[in-house]
This record gives structure tokens, sequence and C-alpha cells, in this order.
């Protein structure tokens, strides 16, 4: 299948795709929450719900929502075909997603109102944080393509990479990585300290 002919022949190869996706699109979509330009309105939206007796930060939750629910959507295909692949994985799957969906949405919608219904942070702040973030993205992967010009191309070594606890440190993101090393790899001091980190966020945000 597919998935052979990239080098995926198990769960803990599979869940690769989980991570890069964690990484290469949701930490440009923090960035842009930063920016505020992550949400986007329709002409009905300006139409009706911007028009409508509603409280402005309901808006920005409302909109903020749409976006979830499309990217959990998404998400959620994902652990079906996991589940369909590696059925013996099926438990791992149902408990990431539980717990990754319920810590995520308190923390999306948190962001939603802390970058859209906050005008106290300064802008300069704001480009600041996203420089930061574009750094730690382009540094993961020239540290990767440094390793691959080393030891070769393999699913294996992005695995062994991805594993490293400096990027399970990455906030937010890198944090829930650690959630889903946990729940498929097992114990490491990273993968706990990273999983405390995101639940925390989500309680305290």
């Amino acid at each position: 299948g597919l998935f052979q002919k990239i080098g995926i022949t198990d769960a803990s190869e599979y869940i690769v795709l989980f991570m890069l996706l964690q990484l290469y699109l949701g930490v440009p979509g923090l960035i842009q929450y930063f920016k505020r330009k992550g949400l986007i309105f329709r002409k009905a939206d300006v139409q009706f719900v911007f028009q409508s007796p509603i409280h402005p930060k309901l808006i920005l939750l409302f909109s903020g929502l749409r976006s979830v629910v499309i990217s959990s959507i998404f998400f959620i295909v994902l652990c079906v075909f996991g589940c369909i692949l590696y059925p013996s994985y099926t438990l791992q799957f149902v408990m990431y997603a539980a717990i990754y969906l319920t810590f995520d949405f308190f923390i999306e919608m948190s962001l939603v109102i802390l970058c859209y219904g906050n005008e106290t942070i300064p802008n300069h702040l704001i480009r600041f944080v996203s420089y930061i973030l574009y750094v730690l993205l382009g540094a993961l992967a020239i540290g990767f393509l440094l390793v691959v010009l080393d030891q070769g191309f393999h699913i294996s070594i992005l695995v062994k990479y991805l594993q490293s606890p400096f990027i399970k440190l990455f906030p937010l993101f890198g944090w829930s990585i650690g959630l889903l090393q946990w729940i498929f790899y097992g114990y490491h001091w990273s993968n706990v300290v990273g999983t405390v980190l995101f639940i925390i966020s989500a309680l305290i945000l």
C-alpha cells in the first residue's frame, strides 16, 4: 500500500503523520492566531452574525469553533484509518483521540480569545513570538536534514528524531506530541513532562 511504499510498516511509524501535522500545520496556525489572521469570516457571518446582539467574544468563539471542527474531523479520519490498518492499537488511537481533542478544544478556544479578544498584547511582542516559532520550526527541519545527510533517510530515523526530548518541550504542539508518544511508545520522562504541560495549558489558558 501507499504507507508501505514510504516506509510506514506499523502504528509506531504511522503516528509520525500526527507529529508532522501538529508541528508543520499546527504551529503556523498558531502563528496566524498571534498575528490575528487565523480566523476566516464568511459573508454570511458579516451579514447575520455580526449584526446580531451577540457578545463579540462569542462571535470569535463561533468562528474558532468552525476551524476546530474541521481540523478535528481530519484528525478523527486519521485515527480511524489507524484503527483499520493497525487494529491491535485501536485502544491507543481511541484514547489519544479522546484526550487530545478534549484538551485541544479548550486550548484553541482560549487562544482565539487571547489573541483576538485582547487588544492589550503589543504588536512587537506578537511579531517576536512569531519569529521565534518560525526559527524553531526551521531548526527542527535543518536538524533532521543533517541527520538524513549523515545516516540516510528511513522512517525509523524520523521516528527516532521526533522522540527527541527537545521537540517535546516545544510549547503546546511539542507537549501534545509528548502525550501521543506516551500513549504509543510508553513511559519516558519527556513524554510525561510534555503531557502534564499540555493538560495544564488547557486548564489555565
